[in-house]
């Protein structure tokens, strides 16, 4: 079984293709386009994994994406009217640098790309939707354990911004989950840009922590 896993419209757009659950090749788009963290469709990506292999869309099984839009449309919803009105402020692009608006018709974005490459003819699969966290804690399957904790935190995915699973064989278990913005991502992330830093600079800021000392660390609390 062929899986291609694709993303596009979220920071780190690209691709990885799945032969009977082995990874053949991973892409991402911003090694073609030279454009740090690209929001573009991959369409690069695509021609290096299908184009220069002789492999076609109809070689493919199964298509996915990790964002599931049913919890992620409701989610964003909600976080908007219960925080009114000072939730308007999270509608404006710029107040999310990191993520595109268009990200609630991520499936649609791939199907109109899939069709731009292989041609409007080519009758398409399913996308299935996986949700955020459980397609970040699935890195388990490709570990050397039988048995795992799995602690999954970002800035948000499209119902939690942490959770904790366990895995075991071929199964995982989501034994707990935060609520979409209860998030040390966030904290991290406007962190990083009080201190001057350009967006996707969490990184360096916590390099920079372990230079540093807890003088903040009440206040933080």
């Amino acid at each position: 079984m062929k899986i291609l896993g694709i993303i596009t419209r979220t920071h780190d757009s690209g691709l990885a293709l799945l032969d009977d659950g082995v990874p053949t090749i991973v892409l991402e788009e911003e090694r073609f386009n030279r454009e740090k963290h690209t929001r573009k469709f991959p369409f690069h990506s695509l021609k290096a994994a299908f184009d220069d292999q002789g492999l076609g869309v109809d070689d493919i099984d199964v298509i996915t994406t990790p964002w599931e839009m049913k919890s992620l449309r409701r989610n964003m919803f909600w976080a908007v009217a219960e925080g009114l009105p000072a939730s308007l402020n999270m509608i404006p692009p710029s107040a999310r640098p990191h993520i595109s608006t268009m990200i609630v018709v991520i499936p649609n974005g791939i199907r109109w790309g899939l069709m731009a490459h292989f041609g409007m003819h080519k009758k398409l699969l399913k996308i299935v939707q996986v949700k955020h966290h459980d397609a970040h804690a699935a890195i388990f399957f490709a570990s050397p354990f039988e048995e795992a904790a799995v602690l999954v935190m970002d800035g948000h995915g499209d119902e939690t911004a942490q959770s904790a699973f366990i895995g075991s064989g071929n199964r995982l278990q989501r034994l707990w989950h935060s609520e979409v913005f209860d998030s040390l991502g966030f904290l991290y992330t406007v962190t990083t840009a009080y201190l001057g830093f350009k967006p996707f600079a969490e990184g360096t800021v916590m390099a920079l922590a372990g230079t540093g000392r807890p003088t903040y660390a009440n206040k933080f609390r």
